[in-house]
């Protein structure tokens, strides 16, 4: 005689709320959901997730300078920028990160298993992505963003400010240059250039990529042409 079968009892889905007045639902876990902008450091994650396929819930901010002061918001993110990302697991137990340097470590660490847009951790190659990682947050985005508001408010500066900028997108140029790849980083597109696309798009024109800097200039077109890219920037 055979043994009776058992049946498991169904475990009832978790709805996770984090206060998003957008979503005062929630949403079933387990779920990834990115806080954003239209901005050049807002599209960053967008690219990354696009480029491995990852599912995600984007809440995109249009008054960003706004909602992000907003007593909800600055409960993940007591910095009151974006980006900021929620990875709640089947428990509804979240992980909140912000910083999109940190972000994009984390997202490629857990979610980008082929490496489609990133390098496995200890290579070589995974520490030099990680050097333009740092590079980026200590010497070309708070350039970038000094010349953007020197040349909005026309201070007397703003040429000092260009010519700074100049210096490190002076560093992409020789690493392009030197790569034939057409990388930044290796043979395949990396964590280093998504994290500098954005904001090479904005300076191609006022630094004249073109003329000065040709290998960044090939380097903006042939990832602007990327579905996954384009897809973010439409």
């Amino acid at each position: 005689m055979s043994e009776p079968v058992t049946k498991k009892a169904k475990t009832m889905p978790v709805n996770y709320k984090d206060n998003d007045p957008k979503f005062p639902e929630g949403h079933e876990a387990p779920f990834l959901k990115l806080f954003t902008s239209t901005t050049t450091n807002g599209r960053k994650v967008d690219i990354l997730l696009e480029l491995i396929g990852q599912e995600y819930i984007s809440r995109v901010f249009k008054d960003f300078r706004g909602e992000t002061k907003e007593s909800w918001f600055v409960e993940l993110n007591p910095n009151k920028q974006i980006p900021v990302i929620e990875d709640v697991d089947a428990e509804g137990k979240p992980f909140i990160l912000a910083e999109s340097g940190a972000i994009l470590q984390y997202i490629a660490n857990k979610y980008d298993t082929e490496h489609k847009a990133s390098y496995a951790f200890n290579t070589p190659l995974y520490w030099e992505q990680t050097q333009v990682l740092f590079f980026h947050a200590s010497n070309l985005g708070p350039k970038q963003t000094a010349f953007n508001i020197g040349k909005a408010n026309g201070v007397a500066e703003v040429d000092q400010l260009k010519a700074k900028l100049a210096e490190a997108y002076q560093f992409f140029e020789d690493k392009l240059a030197a790569n034939s790849a057409g990388f930044l980083v290796g043979d395949h597109i990396s964590l280093a250039d998504i994290i500098a696309i954005a904001h090479a798009k904005g300076a191609a024109e006022p630094l004249e990529f073109d003329s000065k800097f040709p290998h960044l200039a090939k380097w903006v077109a042939k990832l602007s042409e990327i579905p996954a890219i384009k897809k973010v920037f439409t």
